[in-house]
C-alpha cells in the first residue's frame, strides 16, 4: 500500500478559490519548468550523497533519523516529482486509518485540491514510496524553480518522507521542531545543514 506524508496542510486554504491565470496551460508550463530544475538538483544531491561530500552538521541531523547519506542517495534516485495542482489522488486512498504521521485532510480530498491558489502546502511526499507532488504556482507558497536553497531543502525533506518517516518522528528526532510552521522550519533546517553554500547563494 502507498502511503502519502502531507506536511503544513492549511484547512482554510481548501476553500479559496483558484486564482485566474494561474490554471490550466500556463500552469502546466509552470510545472514542467519546477520539474526540469527538481530533477536536475536532485541528481546532483544524490551524487553529493553518494560520494559522502556531506557536511558534518547534514550528518549529524540523518545520523538522529536513522538515514545514512547512502540510503537518501537511493532514495533522490527513485524519487518522481509529480504536479501536485492537477492530481486526482484521493487523500483518503493513500491515508490508511490509525495512519502514524498524525492529522490528515478529509478522506474525500483531493491532491489537487491541497495546492489551490491561495494554499501554503508546498509539497506532498509519498511515505515509503517515490512520488512527491509539488505546488507549481507563483507566489510564496509555490515552488521556484530558481531558489536552489530552497528546493535543496524541499528534496531532502521529502526524501526523509519517502524512506520512510512521518512528520511526527520528524519533529521528535529532530528535537524542538514546533508543528507549525512545521515545513518551513524543517525544509529551512536541510537547506542550511545539508547544503550551506546553497544558502550563502540565495
Amino acid at each position: 500500500m502507498r502511503i502519502v506524508v502531507m506536511v503544513a496542510v492549511s484547512m482554510s486554504a481548501l476553500l479559496i478559490s483558484p486564482v485566474p491565470g494561474q490554471d490550466g496551460a500556463d500552469l502546466n508550463r509552470r510545472f514542467e519548468e519546477v520539474r526540469e530544475k527538481l530533477v536536475e538538483l536532485k541528481e546532483g544531491l544524490g551524487e553529493r550523497f553518494s560520494a559522502g561530500r556531506t557536511p558534518e552538521a547534514c550528518r549529524e541531523d540523518l545520523e538522529r533519523l536513522g538515514v545514512s547519506p547512502a540510503d537518501l542517495a537511493v532514495v533522490l534516485g527513485r524519487m518522481l516529482i509529480v504536479n501536485g495542482a492537477d492530481s486526482e489522488v484521493r487523500t483518503g486512498d493513500v491515508f490508511p486509518r490509525g495512519f502514524p504521521g498524525g492529522r490528515v485532510a478529509p478522506r474525500e480530498i483531493r491532491i489537487r485540491h491541497l495546492f489551490r491558489a491561495g494554499s501554503r502546502v508546498r509539497f506532498v511526499a509519498e511515505w515509503r514510496g517515490s512520488r512527491v507532488w509539488v505546488n507549481p504556482r507563483r507566489g510564496s507558497a509555490g515552488v521556484d524553480p530558481d531558489d536552489v536553497a530552497a528546493n535543496t531543502g524541499l528534496l531532502v525533506h521529502a526524501a526523509i518522507h519517502n524512506w520512510g518517516l512521518p512528520h511526527t518522528s520528524v519533529q521528535e528526532l529532530l528535537r524542538r521542531v514546533p508543528e507549525a510552521p512545521y515545513e518551513e522550519i524543517v525544509t529551512s533546517r536541510f537547506a542550511r545543514d545539508c547544503f550551506p553554500e546553497a544558502g550563502e547563494a540565495r
